[in-house]
């Protein structure tokens, strides 16, 4: 038995390693962006850092919990908006606007959460999407506030980032962060109970596992981390509009976690990265880009079901599989008659 396990936890660490060495590969090219960039490649990147950001939470709801949500957009724009009000009416101090956001955003879920995790399934996502509809009403309707349909401009860059590339060192470090913490609550009792609870919640509160706060406590880990990408978008852009709350920018994220593949902890950051990539290539060369992302995720989907990440551990499986063969047959060739 020992000899066993002793196998297969060589067997996982073999298999994972690929995938490891890739994420380090990533994050080299990520970290060699800065002195080698523009300010369009730096907009580009700080892009998909923050959606990258925003995915990684939503995937450990979907992928660890089940829990699809149409509404997850309601916690990056009221980071955006509570780091640009903060901006107009304090300062754009970032020990500042970062902790306010993420507060803000725990306080909307927990809110809603009591109401919205009591849903199951279809009736969950109707309910993300019912307050997050609200939120953008909302925003659209206080103007005194928000500033209606024009949103607020000229929200200025935080202090002592005012350089792209400060910003952008930011951006990365915030994923990077958010994906060692989601990482970590992903493989922890918090993503176990989720995942035990997606598969059979009967049997978890059998066990006696209080399922409702878990679920309670991902999702407002979830807002903590968006509502931090949120408010990271809004100053690099420089302003915040209503649409930043709406359900299509929500949709966005739900494409980017299915393509990236919900499955794996770091799928949506890699999904996050495509997007954004194919985006800016086809936007740039026809006026229907949305046609080759929606061919992209229809690809992935058919023949990639647990996204890129999927196919990159198919991918990564396939090589090894065929190294063993080369060494068996070698093995093989080489031994006495």
């Amino acid at each position: 038995m020992a000899a066993r396990g002793t196998a297969g936890q060589e067997d996982t660490v073999k298999r994972r390693t690929p995938l490891r060495l890739l994420a380090l590969a990533a994050v080299a090219v990520l970290a060699a962006v800065p002195p080698l960039a523009g300010g369009f490649t730096l907009h580009l990147g700080v892009e998909a850092a923050t959606l990258a950001t925003a995915a990684l939470a939503l995937g450990l709801l979907v992928g660890r919990g089940g829990m699809v949500s149409l509404g997850h957009a309601a916690f990056w724009g009221l980071g955006a908006y509570a780091a640009a009000l903060l901006a107009r009416h304090v300062a754009p101090w970032p020990w500042l606007a970062l902790p306010v956001a993420a507060l803000v955003a725990v306080g909307f879920a927990l809110a809603t959460g009591v109401l919205v995790l009591r849903g199951r399934g279809i009736f969950f996502l109707m309910l993300t999407l019912a307050f997050a509809q609200l939120a953008h009403v909302l925003a659209l309707q206080w103007r005194d506030l928000t500033g209606g349909d024009d949103g607020i401009a000229g929200v200025p860059a935080l202090t002592g980032l005012e350089d792209h590339r400060a910003l952008y060192g930011l951006a990365i470090g915030t994923l990077v962060g958010s994906y060692l913490l989601l990482s970590a609550a992903w493989a922890s009792p918090l993503g176990q109970v989720l995942d035990a609870a997606r598969q059979n919640e009967a049997r978890a509160r059998a066990l006696g596992y209080p399922v409702f706060l878990y679920r309670l406590a991902a999702y407002a880990l979830a807002a903590a981390v968006t509502g931090v990408a949120g408010a990271i978008a809004a100053h690099e852009r420089g302003f915040v509009h209503p649409r930043d709350l709406s359900w299509s920018v929500s949709g966005v994220m739900l494409i980017v976690v299915l393509l990236g593949g919900p499955q794996a902890p770091w799928g949506p950051a890699v999904g996050a990265s495509a997007y954004v990539a194919v985006e800016a290539w086809a936007s740039a060369r026809s006026d229907y880009w949305n046609l080759f992302l929606g061919l992209l995720l229809v690809a992935t989907v058919l023949w990639g079901r647990g996204g890129l990440a999927g196919l990159a551990a198919w991918a990564s499986s396939g090589v090894r599989r065929l190294a063993r063969g080369g060494a068996d047959g070698g093995a093989a060739g080489g031994a006495p008659v």
